[in-house]
């Protein structure tokens, strides 16, 4: 399961990982978290067939999940950024991004 995931990752982030800043607010992590689970907008899918996925990639587009999230920054500052992973592990992903902003890890 990890493979697989880490094959989503590495195959999907270099076309569509983005990053804004978005506001801190200090003692608020949980509430500044945001995340959405959603199909693979059109014009993201056009750029991943011509530049990232192929038919013989090991996951399908519909397969796979946006994931538009809320994660740390190396600058200890929330950004909003996407991520393309497998739709068995999109809810565990944006788990596992949330948990820097709920711990000490953030402050």
């Amino acid at each position: 399961m990890l493979k697989m995931l880490y094959w989503s990752l590495l195959i999907s982030l270099p076309t569509v990982c983005m990053s804004a800043e978005t506001p801190r607010v200090q003692g608020a992590h949980e509430a500044i978290f945001k995340s959405k689970i959603s199909s693979i907008p059109t014009d993201v899918q056009q750029q991943m067939k011509r530049y990232t996925w192929h038919k013989g990639c090991p996951v399908s587009l519909n397969d796979l999940r946006y994931v538009s999230l809320t994660h740390w920054g190396f600058d200890k500052k929330p950004h909003q950024g996407v991520l393309i992973v497998d739709k068995a592990l999109a809810k565990e992903v944006t788990q596992i991004f949330k948990l820097p902003l709920q711990t000490s890890f953030s402050n």
